[in-house]
């Protein structure tokens, strides 16, 4: 029996690949830095694992431990559910041979989590984006933001830092204002480090599209429109629901894929605009954690074979 350990085993995506790939047949071994989880409590994990918080600046212990996990577990596939533990195991995936590491190129990863560097590419290719310039230096954003036209997004271009001390997160946040554009830099160290994106809002509903890609073909894609999130401003969907494959967007997702040679599955987000028009707002190179509609409504992406 093939057994897979499915890491970052308190996220609602974790869950959701533990329920699907017990349903398949396969021996699930949930791991995570905390020792009670969401997908840990589910009857399909034959057993639980804890590892150092790599996000804590634990690398060399969680690398170490993952890779004596691995042995003791005689783990087969290795599936990273997370974005620190997915850089790190993918940038050390001969570590863990023989063992098969589930995911695309470090390199790949490390360019599609690069907001900056994914909208560039997105212009190019002629997919619409919000307008946008990029922050170099923070005492300029109260000016760039007036420019730009209010409300505007603030946004990282990346989510998560990798430090000397570990991995801090930064998020996305909104001002209507030059005072609470101001107001949010001297708040948030990670927008007075720059660099970071100023966007103009986009008013209107968010739509998903969940790409399985290998060797450079779409071989699975889904689609769902978000409802709620949280905050409602923009954030993580709380509640969505499937919507027939939107055939523009998926092209226009699976060229962006394409471009960075991805191999695995992404989420590429838009926001439709009330005139139809939908804005890139970023590519999500990892499982989602809406991850169980997907599977619900009959598209079960941790089960396929990537030759699918």
């Amino acid at each position: 029996m093939t057994t897979v350990l499915v890491l970052d085993a308190n996220q609602r995506s974790a869950l959701a690949a533990t329920r699907s790939l017990g349903r398949a047949g396969y021996r699930v071994v949930t791991g995570d830095a905390a020792p009670a989880t969401l997908a840990g409590c589910s009857r399909y994990a034959a057993a639980t694992v804890v590892y150092p918080d790599p996000a804590a600046g634990n690398t060399d212990q969680f690398l170490g431990q993952l890779e004596k996990l691995v042995r003791e577990q005689a783990v087969d596939v290795l599936l990273p559910m997370g974005e620190i533990t997915s850089a790190l195991v993918l940038r050390h995936r001969k570590d863990f041979a023989p063992a098969i590491v589930v995911g695309p190129s470090a390199d790949s990863f490390d360019a599609v989590c690069d907001k900056d560097r994914v909208m560039g590419v997105a212009r190019d290719l002629g997919i619409a984006i919000p307008e946008s310039v990029l922050v170099t230096t923070a005492q300029n954003a109260a000016a760039l933001a007036d420019r730009l036209g209010f409300p505007v997004v603030l946004k990282p271009i990346r989510s998560r830092f990798e430090t000397i001390n570990g991995w801090s997160g930064a998020s996305v946040v909104h001002a209507a204002s030059r005072e609470e554009v101001e107001q949010l830099v001297a708040a948030h160290s990670y927008l007075r480090a720059a660099p970071f994106l100023l966007q103009r809002r986009v008013q209107g509903h968010g739509v998903g599209v969940f790409l399985l890609h290998h060797d450079g073909h779409r071989k699975v894609a889904f689609c769902h429109r978000r409802l709620r999130e949280k905050p409602p401003s923009g954030g993580v969907a709380v509640l969505c629901e499937s919507i027939p494959p939107q055939a523009a967007l998926i092209e226009q997702a699976s060229k962006l894929l394409k471009h960075f040679t991805w191999d695995g599955v992404a989420m590429v987000e838009f926001k439709q605009a009330p005139d139809g028009t939908a804005y890139l707002m970023e590519i999500n190179g990892r499982f989602w954690g809406s991850l169980q509609l997907a599977v619900d409504a009959g598209v079960d992406f941790p089960a396929l074979p990537p030759d699918t």
